[in-house]
């Protein structure tokens, strides 16, 4: 799926944000929460060692931002929500629109979208969110610079088991990275080329074609 502009629609603030997550969790008791996720797609997770995306930071790391990566986490999203959980949007490279979000049943009224961060800002965005138990998944796009940064989201993805994907530009192949995964995504008519360059445990197929 491609995001695409639209102006309808507003996000929230960073405090707005922070009032939003503290409501829901004192609102609601502890969430029974999985380590894994399944990505949807049976071939897929047939060459991930936990059968599907673990808790932590997975690189998705783009050619072209914007092509491919939401329609690669649609299934894990629908999965979330279905469960009550949260999915937050940070500094997608559009702003998604809501009646293709809406015809691709992702739950409108639990998705969180925060714009135009600065890095230092969507990074402290997607440790609140990651550290929230209301939250089950957060797709950021940026480029920390600072392997503190990504160490910190880490823990605070494995500590709730929550998952960050972070879409990295192609060239951050040529930095070393603390996440626990990182495949190349390159989007076609049908689906997307993935190229899996990092894993923990047994990498079972080095690339693999996916079509939704």
């Amino acid at each position: 799926m491609q995001l695409s502009s639209s102006q309808s629609g507003s996000a929230p603030s960073l405090p707005e944000l922070r009032a939003l997550l503290n409501t829901e969790q004192a609102s609601k008791s502890l969430r029974a929460r999985h380590a894994v996720v399944s990505s949807g797609y049976a071939e897929l997770d047939a060459i991930l060692p936990p059968a599907g995306w673990p808790a932590g930071v997975l690189e998705l790391l783009l050619d072209l931002p914007g092509y491919g990566e939401l329609g690669l986490m649609l299934p894990a999203i629908r999965k979330l929500q279905a469960a009550d959980r949260w999915v937050a949007l940070v500094n997608p490279p559009a702003i998604p629109y809501a009646p293709g979000l809406k015809a691709a049943r992702v739950d409108l009224d639990r998705l969180v979208v925060l714009s135009k961060l600065p890095i230092d800002e969507a990074a402290w965005a997607c440790e609140q969110l990651l550290q929230n138990s209301c939250c089950g998944l957060v797709l950021a796009w940026f480029n920390p610079q600072r392997p503190k940064v990504l160490q910190r989201l880490q823990l605070a993805a494995k500590a709730q088991n929550n998952l960050l994907v972070l879409c990295r530009p192609l060239a951050a192949l040529r930095q070393s990275s603390l996440a626990q995964m990182r495949i190349e995504l390159q989007a076609n008519e049908a689906g997307a080329v993935l190229r899996v360059h990092k894993l923990q445990g047994e990498l079972r197929q080095p690339e693999l074609e996916i079509v939704w």
